[in-house]
């Protein structure tokens, strides 16, 4: 099969370079040889490789009904999110038929994609028809798993950010959101540091950092909100430009001295635990992380919690109505090398259909990848942040969506180090951008990028 792989600066990413990326120690053992599948006598079995999240993890609990309904059998191997994009691409980049599919995050995705081992999935949406009714669901959300043209990824659930806070705290201390939600990056950093230790040992705020390219996510909700750019006409890398720097001082010195002292090693998980528990005021989840707040083994706050969009309207001077946040999201793909990519896209279209998603929603709070789900009147009634969550959508902007370059994760994987250095005050603001912008410049060199002589289109573009 003809690839459709769009290579950057005429290279491709192979497994010298994969080396690299993931370091030496976890690519031995992620590039061990592939151990042969046990014989499946009973029938088929397809094998996904998936990070476990509410999503997914909502998927997983159809299983035994798509296994009873056609006698496939589905095994999801879960891996640890810290792990998910060296794993996936040891799979990739030895041509491993380990997995039928693959569940990649939209920051994983180009450089996945950039391996030529992803099955190109054009062919395959145009002959679903009505069964996969592609047109309903979220464009941005299709387009996240789109590069050169070509659709490579089905999404698993719509993702943007939102703001969720503590409404009781904001009361007893006197505090009201501006009507709709819409804060200020002043007002918010103000109604931090105020409720920080407002009710004893709760914080102010609570966000994630762990792994590091998920550190420089959050940072870009930010740097979004104050018109940043990633990159020049040119291709100079703007990652230490003085939005960039305005953006870092802003959040080392408003919000991370009222969150708890170790939250520079929270993930998601310790994120979500820490405001579960109520010991923090406030947070700024992604949407499929909302149905922690909602466990009612765990969660100790879900009578509690009002949701807005995220609160940075204004800094650096901007002029958005409200502000922008990024799109970002997970999908399933299919692995090239499998033997029953025709069986592993059937499973796939199952999984996302308007019944099956109607049900993720209602029963688990997952939001919708489908308009028509996210539109539906007893959804909508059942989850009142839907419509907070199509507000933040509609303000986000495309113009700012991350680059498609395959490289894309391991330059926010290079930024978010630098990140860590600076909100740990082991480096100052510039001294830590300074050096990411020059990772940044020298990998895309590396690359055959003209970093600094480029002209017409961007290469993603």
């Amino acid at each position: 099969m003809k690839t459709h792989r769009k290579k950057a600066g005429g290279t491709g990413i192979d497994r010298r370079r994969f080396l690299k990326v993931v370091g030496g120690t976890a690519a031995a053992v992620a590039l061990a040889p592939p151990r042969k599948a046990p014989a499946q006598p009973k029938g088929l079995t397809l094998k996904a490789i998936i990070h476990l999240y509410p999503p997914t993890g909502a998927v997983q609990g159809l299983l035994p009904a798509y296994e009873k309904e056609t006698g496939i059998k589905v095994v999801f191997d879960q891996i640890p999110f810290g792990e998910g994009y060296a794993k996936q691409m040891a799979e990739l980049v030895t041509g491993g038929a380990r997995y039928d599919m693959l569940t990649p995050w939209s920051f994983w995705s180009n450089g996945e994609i950039g391996t030529g081992q992803l099955e190109v999935l054009d062919d395959y949406v145009a002959k679903a028809g009505p069964a996969l009714d592609w047109n309903d669901i979220i464009p941005v959300q299709r387009d996240l798993f789109k590069y050169a043209g070509h659709q490579y990824g089905v999404p698993i659930s719509s993702q943007t950010f939102l703001l969720a806070y503590r409404h009781d705290i904001y009361s007893a201390a006197g505090l009201t959101p501006p009507k709709d939600g819409v804060l200020t990056s002043d007002a918010f950093a103000a109604n931090v540091k105020k409720l920080h230790k407002f009710q004893k040992d709760v914080y102010g705020m609570v966000w994630h950092h762990k792994p590091v390219a998920a550190a420089a996510m959050s940072w870009a909700i930010m740097f979004n909100a104050a018109g940043g750019r990633w990159f020049d006409e040119k291709l100079n890398p703007l990652f230490n430009s003085p939005t960039a720097a305005l953006v870092t001082e802003y959040y080392t010195k408003e919000i991370i001295p009222y969150m708890p002292p170790d939250v520079l090693t929270y993930g998601n998980t310790e994120r979500d635990e820490t405001y579960q528990r109520g010991l923090a005021v406030q947070q700024i989840p992604p949407l499929s992380r909302i149905p922690a707040i909602f466990d009612p083994q765990r969660s100790k706050v879900q009578d509690k919690t009002t949701f807005v969009t995220v609160p940075f309207k204004g800094l650096g001077g901007t002029k958005y109505e409200r502000s922008p946040a990024v799109d970002e999201g997970w999908a399933f793909v299919i692995n090239k090398n499998s033997k029953n990519k025709k069986e592993a896209f059937d499973f796939i279209v199952w999984a996302s259909t308007r019944e099956k998603q109607m049900r993720m929603a209602l029963e688990s709070a997952i939001a919708p990848n489908r308009a028509s789900v996210l539109a539906d009147k007893d959804v909508r009634a059942k989850h009142g942040w839907l419509a907070v969550a199509e507000r933040q959508f509609k303000a986000n902007l495309p113009e700012a969506q991350f680059p498609k370059i395959p490289e894309w994760g391991e330059i926010m994987e290079k930024h978010g180090n630098e990140l860590h250095i600076a909100y740990a005050r082991q480096a100052s603001v510039k001294e830590a951008l300074d050096r990411s912008n020059a990772a940044v410049v020298a990998l895309l060199k590396e690359r055959g990028y003209k970093v600094g002589s480029h002209t017409g289109k961007m290469p993603w573009e």
